[in-house]
């Protein structure tokens, strides 16, 4: 009889050694001006860190981008006293048959209560939709401008598009303006994603 010894971390076929194939746990996705990994085979729910702080609502929401390095792919096979077989992570120890706890962490880790929306309405004038932004003239956003940094009171920008009204993060529309050019006009544009119901 021949026998074949497999080096580690290679396999073997018969009397054939060759190497393995490395399983693809995911791929990225352009999303927004910023790349986002999605997983496409297990990951441990429990110490992946897929979520952040929401100071806005006082809750935890998934993160906007994702890296590979934010999930832990480090599961082995196991089995438990009635010799039942599961997969845990060899990371944390979780058994992935429970349930994860991590959400439940974050919201009892926060000081922050989650508290009804209440804020002073300034509404915006002329704001269209072009592509994934409203847009307005930059006269009219730096108009908000002024008066969001000289108001006392808690302010968000608000606008009516079509037939439905919308209001922004005070924060949001500071931070995260762009400049655009509509139809051969500049303008300054706030992604959608940003703009919630009223």
């Amino acid at each position: 009889m021949r026998q074949i010894d497999c080096p580690d971390g290679k396999a073997i076929s018969g009397f054939e050694v060759y190497e393995p194939q490395t399983e693809e746990v995911g791929f990225e996705q352009q999303r927004g001006r910023n790349k986002n990994f999605v997983a496409t085979t297990a990951f441990c729910p429990q110490c992946s860190k897929l979520y952040e702080w929401d100071n806005r609502f006082g809750e935890p929401k998934v993160k906007w981008s994702l890296n590979r390095a934010d999930y832990c792919f480090d599961l082995v096979y196991e089995r438990d006293d009635d010799g039942n077989r599961y997969v845990k992570c060899n990371s944390c120890g979780f058994d992935l048959r429970e349930e994860p706890t991590g959400m439940q962490a974050m919201k009892s880790s926060s000081p922050k209560e989650k508290r009804k929306i209440d804020f002073h309405q300034e509404w915006l004038r002329s704001v269209e939709v072009s592509g994934n932004h409203f847009v307005m003239e930059i006269e009219e956003f730096k108009r908000m401008a002024v008066i969001g940094y000289k108001s006392k009171l808690t302010m968000n920008p608000c606008a009516k598009v079509g037939s439905n009204n919308y209001y922004i993060p005070w924060d949001d529309y500071v931070e995260h303006y762009e400049s655009l050019t509509v139809q051969g006009k500049s303008v300054i544009g706030l992604a959608r994603k940003y703009w919630k119901s009223l």
